[in-house]
């Protein structure tokens, strides 16, 4: 595995509408999961937030943003990650945190891209993993 840098911005490839959700995530139905094809090449699975339903399309630009996943109920332990929304061109989200890490292997192993050269990936950055 090695850390790979994205910029949090793509289209949306393939999406579903979660209607009848697993525990944990009852709360947020109904929701979208999409298969996001990240502007670097790469395909993720994410949600996608701040839509109607009705308006999301294939190939609709989509940008990351920082949000609650999920609350533990036994625990109070609130989860958060990225997500991602409609790019608006209006928001700032994905340039305050761009470069995102995420960790790549198995069947993305022939996608990976470098980080670009001269830029500490560990910079402090809002950074994740999947």
């Amino acid at each position: 595995m090695e850390d790979v840098r994205f910029k949090g911005k793509g289209k949306i490839f393939s999406y579903t509408v979660i209607r009848v959700p697993p525990s944990g995530f009852k709360f947020y139905a109904p929701y979208v999961v999409a298969i996001v094809d990240l502007d670097e090449g790469c395909k993720i699975v994410t949600q996608v937030v701040d839509v109607d339903l009705d308006n999301v399309k294939i190939g609709m630009p989509v940008t990351t943003c920082f949000r609650k996943i999920r609350e533990d109920n036994n625990s109070g332990i609130i989860l958060y990650g990225f997500k991602f929304k409609p790019d608006t061109g209006e928001n700032k989200d994905a340039e305050e945190n761009a470069g995102h890490h995420m960790k790549t292997g198995g069947p993305m192993e022939g996608r990976r891209q470098e980080p670009p050269s001269g830029r500490n990936p560990h910079s402090g950055k809002a950074s994740h993993y999947i």
